[in-house]
């Protein structure tokens, strides 16, 4: 897949969908841009002209690229030796400066789940107070056991909702300070 100026006329929410979608392509992707906090969520690797005729990859972003420009490795491929980057202690802390908020993905799941909870809680509700009629049974065999199956399959998942109601908001709280 081959990207020029993907960024360009882009919204906040659309920019952050892009950066999701981009993370989960399994291929190969060829980006252009400018916008250098753009490159830095979204690359793997870097090849940068530098205006000597030359290609030079580098691993990560942009921000790697500028910090740790190192010494001359052969590329397949590239015609002169590329450069690599420093020490692995170097990318763990340019990888940690870079995860500062939450995925789009994981942001627009934590904005649905109080709705969803809410949603779940009623239905239960209205489960909970059809089973309380105490003719059901006799009456409907048939519907109190598919009711009270339901009921349970609707408890667990309201449970797991607000578990991970819970692990996105502490992911939120630990991203932010």
């Amino acid at each position: 897949m081959i990207l020029d100026e993907p960024t360009n006329d882009l919204d906040m929410d659309t920019l952050d969908l892009l950066q999701e979608v981009l993370a989960d392509y399994k291929g190969t992707i060829l980006l252009v841009s400018h916008d250098r906090d753009f490159l830095d969520r979204v690359v793997t690797s870097s090849v940068v002209m530098e205006g000597d005729g030359a290609a030079t990859e580098y691993a990560g972003g942009y921000s790697d690229y500028k910090a740790l420009k190192a010494k001359p490795v052969a590329v397949p491929g590239l015609e002169k030796p590329a450069k690599t980057k420093g020490t692995v202690a170097n990318i763990e802390s340019a990888a940690k400066k870079k995860v500062n908020k939450l995925s789009y993905k994981d942001q627009r799941e934590l904005d649905q789940l109080p709705a969803d909870v809410e949603t779940l809680s009623m239905k239960i509700s209205d489960m909970e107070a059809e089973l309380s009629d105490p003719a059901l049974y006799s009456k409907n065999p048939s519907r109190f056991e598919a009711l009270s199956k339901e009921l349970e399959a609707k408890r667990d998942e309201l449970d797991e909702k607000e578990m991970r109601w819970l692990e996105l908001e502490e992911l939120r709280e630990n991203l932010q300070g």
